[in-house]
């Protein structure tokens, strides 16, 4: 998990496996970030390859994760050749840094994601609405976690 995402996260589990409402009689669970969903990021395709832009395949960028379009495409090379990820509708995306960071949102394209991008694919059982709701009540101190090991981890390599 990236940087100060991994966060316990507090869940109600019912007898199915599934995510219930807070006026369940269900007890809540503690949970990592990590255990009940996977994620990961994308990258950039090298931006002077004019072969890796103009194709059909919508890539998301962070200030792009809540929205049913995009205004950049790939090609299927710049895939192959480059740290794109692709992300499938209903996945859960965040902005990991930048004027966006803290914004979250669920995929309504299919499409790759850039460095800038985390994609989460809750597994079996967990639900995608309630993990989103749970990251947009706890932005800022998810981002205050990640500016403070940001800074710290500059620091530790400015001294060595």
């Amino acid at each position: 998990m990236i940087l100060g995402i991994q966060q316990t996260i507090s869940i109600e589990k019912s007898g199915f496996g599934d995510v219930a409402g807070p006026h369940s009689s269900h007890a809540w669970e503690q949970r990592k970030l990590g255990d009940i969903a996977n994620s990961y990021s994308g990258g950039t395709p090298a931006v002077g390859e004019k072969t890796y832009y103009g194709g059909a395949i919508p890539f998301i960028r962070s200030a792009e994760i809540t929205g049913s379009g995009t205004e950049l495409f790939l090609t299927e090379r710049s895939l192959r050749n480059s740290s794109a990820k692709m992300v499938t509708v209903g996945d859960i995306l965040y902005a990991l840094y930048g004027a966006t960071s803290g914004m979250v949102g669920i995929a309504r394209i299919k499409g790759a994601i850039n460095q800038a991008v985390l994609a989460m694919k809750p597994i079996v059982g967990y639900d995608s609405q309630f993990i989103v709701q749970w990251l947009r009540e706890r932005k800022q101190s998810i981002r205050e976690r990640v500016l403070l090991r940001s800074f710290l981890i500059s620091c530790i390599y400015c001294k060595m």
